[in-house]
């Protein structure tokens, strides 16, 4: 995995250069937003997750106690 800087008026340049270039061997560009939202998508879900999971336990413990 590679990060790239470019100006932003040459990133479409640039992208459709390395794609040609490096098309034998798989290059896949990916702008860094698209990467970070779905970064951010699966934190979200296991942040979600656990949220839920929590909630449950202080459930179960308020019912334990007779709460």
């Amino acid at each position: 995995m590679f990060l790239l800087d470019a100006p932003s008026n040459r990133v479409a340049d640039l992208s459709a250069t390395l794609s040609r270039a490096l098309q034998d061997v798989g290059l896949e560009m990916t702008p860094t937003v698209q990467r970070l939202n779905a970064f951010n998508a699966v934190q979200n879900t296991y942040l979600g997750t656990f949220q839920v999971l929590g909630g449950l336990g202080l459930l179960l413990e308020a019912r334990d106690w007779g709460l």
